[in-house]
Parts: structure tokens; C-alpha cells; sequence
């Protein structure tokens, strides 16, 4: 788990490679962050836990539930943020959550915001722990 001191550890999944270069950028000069894994699905491959997994929607089947439960069994100290460009997910929003998901993000239209909205996401959920 990371400090005051220390950055998050954070991987991010998105199949969108132009994005997931963006975000990979974006993050990787926020001194709050260092970047721990970059991939286009969710895995649970035998690496260490990061402290934050930020999951695009997009990257995920249409029943979330079995990947999401396989990475928080197999990444049990990790916080999941699911993005999503469609924040109105209906029932779908219960299903991240109690699949594993710590919150769901709507999309920015301005990536160069999300490094400010998953750390004050991050801080909220921390201080509620």
C-alpha cells in the first residue's frame, strides 16, 4: 500500500491503444502516480498488486462480473476505477460494484483532468476505509 510519501502504483487497462498511450503519458509525469502496468484487457497475471487499476469500460464483456471478481481475488489489496463514457449505467453500475469495481468514473472529455479525478476519488475512498 502507498504512503503520503509515495506514489500510487497504478495500472491502466484500455484496448484503445491512441488512449491508452494518452493516459499512459498523462499519468506517468503526475509525480503522484508512477505507472506499475499498462494493458489492453484485465488480467490477473502473476505480477505484483498495484494500488489503483484504472479499467476502461470498453475493456470489459458485457457480464463484467468474472473478470472483475478473478482480479480483485487474485489482486486483493488493489482498488479498481472503472471509466466509463457513458456515466448513466442503470443496473450495470450495481454489478461493477459488486463485482469488485471501488467506483465508476465518467470519461473526461479532457484526459488532462482524470490524474486530478482518480485522486480525489482515490483520497475519498481511502478516508472512508
Amino acid at each position: 500500500m502507498t504512503t503520503a510519501a509515495s506514489p500510487l502504483h497504478l495500472s491502466i487497462i484500455d484496448d484503445d491503444p491512441p488512449v491508452l498511450f494518452a493516459l499512459t503519458h498523462l499519468f506517468s509525469y503526475d509525480p503522484r502516480y508512477t505507472i506499475h502496468k499498462t494493458h489492453s484487457q484485465l488480467t490477473t497475471t502473476g505480477e505484483p498488486s498495484p494500488d489503483l487499476a484504472l479499467v476502461d469500460l470498453s475493456t470489459l464483456p458485457p457480464d463484467p462480473t468474472a473478470p472483475l471478481t478473478a482480479f480483485a481475488a487474485h489482486h486483493p489489496n488493489a482498488t479498481i476505477l472503472i471509466l466509463s463514457a457513458h456515466p448513466d449505467l442503470g443496473a450495470h453500475h450495481q454489478t461493477l460494484l459488486h463485482a469488485g469495481a471501488a467506483a465508476i468514473l465518467a470519461k473526461p472529455l479532457h484526459l488532462s483532468t482524470l490524474p486530478d479525478q482518480v485522486w480525489q476519488v482515490w483520497n475519498d475512498l481511502v478516508a472512508n476505509r
